[in-house]
């Protein structure tokens, strides 16, 4: 895709500093140099690259900070119970198209998941529960990652995917004092995650597809 087709795909995609990063730019330029991780999954997902394919490399970057889901001792449920990594199992597991995994357990499960993040939110907020830095970000995350799986709309599956991403990112940056530069690495790791996943070459065929 040349810099002109490339730019309208970034306009749909609705990010206005990457409209302006990229213009000029061929899509592999913007592939291969592109320091967002979040730019690459919209770009995948607007052009229309298999579902389970852009959710799979979400996934992978969701689960960069499921560690920080964990916590010690019993009194801190529920990110002691299974939910959690539960659900990001369930949804690597759509992605991968294992046989049995349905969007209804899917769809299910998020709602388990957003209750969860919710209580553990509110426990951190009013109960003074001290969960480690990143912890009830990291849940959302995986919320919104199951939320984005079950949707049919591609705007609604870009907006819960921008939340999962920047709910891990906040999750992140928290266990290093909210620096720009632990957003920025965590950013450019989640694309290079992102380009182990799909191709610049798979983004231009499913624009080109999506055409005929």
């Amino acid at each position: 895709m040349d810099a002109v087709e490339t730019e309208v795909l970034l306009q749909r995609v609705g990010i206005k500093d990457a409209v302006e990063w990229g213009r000029g730019r061929t899509l592999n330029e913007i592939w291969h140099a592109s320091p967002s991780g979040k730019l690459l999954l919209k770009l995948a997902l607007e052009a229309g690259v298999e579902r389970r394919r852009v959710l799979g490399a979400l996934c992978a970057c969701v689960r960069l900070t499921l560690k920080y889901t964990q916590v010690e001792g019993p009194q801190y449920e529920p990110l002691d119970t299974p939910c959690v990594p539960i659900a990001l199992e369930l949804a690597e597991a759509w992605a991968r198209g294992a046989p049995g995994v349905e969007l209804d357990a899917v769809r299910a499960m998020s709602v388990e998941a957003h209750d969860a993040a919710s209580l553990v939110d509110c426990m951190e907020s009013y109960g003074r529960t001290p969960y480690p830095p990143g912890a009830v970000h990291a849940t959302f995350a995986v919320a919104f990652l199951l939320d984005a799986v079950g949707v049919e709309d591609v705007g609604e599956c870009s907006n819960h995917l921008g939340n999962s991403f920047s709910y891990a990112e906040v999750a992140t940056a928290a266990q290093h004092g909210h620096s720009e530069e632990s957003r920025r690495e965590f950013r450019e790791t989640c694309a290079r995650v992102v380009r182990d996943f799909i191709r610049a070459e798979d983004v231009a065929m499913a624009v080109a597809t999506s055409r005929r």
